[in-house]
């Protein structure tokens, strides 16, 4: 698929064992429900962008998903990806958005671009290289080896079964009493937030 704009794909089947299950190059604004399965690779976005992508990518030979330096802005909606070969995710780009997806390959999963957000799905085995900046994991659920190389990756509400790690905890920052009540206050490195104005002191 190359220079295609503002499309619809719903169905994008692909089972042959000697070529790229999908090969997106400078495709924009398209919708697609892929079943890639038995490739050398499954989609491998080039110069993408502002896509939305639904569907399966697994057995394939070679890598699952493929997001090149230059694919930005792209949406994964309950994509399913397992038994590929090399990595089921791999995501150079900026600005790439994963929801609710899986990739739990023993190959891993790859993140080398800036500002990803990854939204609840699980990941068997997650790499966030240190040329990544300000990836975003909100709620998902990590299996197998997390190497976080990043100092900008902010983690919320993550069930991360491989290791016990503590991350970020807030620091109390203030007290306010009134009349039998306390207002906390808990520091994070990007904001304040105030909890329970209604704990009753005795």
């Amino acid at each position: 698929v190359t220079g295609v704009q503002t499309c619809a794909l719903p169905i994008w089947a692909v089972y042959d064992e000697t070529a790229v299950g999908m090969n997106a190059v400078k495709m924009f604004a398209c919708q697609c429900d892929l079943t890639i399965e038995h490739c050398v690779d499954g989609l491998k976005l080039i110069g993408s962008a502002a896509n939305t992508f639904y569907g399966v990518v697994e057995g394939n030979t070679g890598s699952g998903i493929n997001v090149d330096s230059g694919s930005y802005r792209n949406t994964f909606i309950s994509v399913f990806c397992e038994s590929n070969v090399g990595r089921d995710w791999d995501i150079a780009g900026n600005s790439n958005i994963l929801i609710n997806c899986t990739g739990v390959d023993s190959g891993g999963n790859r993140i080398t671009g800036d500002y990803t957000l990854i939204q609840g799905g699980k990941f068997e085995g997650l790499t966030i290289d240190a040329s990544a900046a300000f990836t975003v994991l909100d709620g998902v659920e990590i299996t197998g080896t997390f190497t976080d190389n990043s100092t900008t990756t902010t983690i919320r509400n993550n069930l991360l079964a491989a290791r016990d790690q503590v991350f970020e905890l807030p620091d109390l920052v203030g007290v306010v009493g009134s009349r039998g009540h306390l207002l906390l206050f808990f520091g994070h490195p990007r904001a304040v937030v105030g909890l329970a104005d209604d704990l009753h002191v005795d």
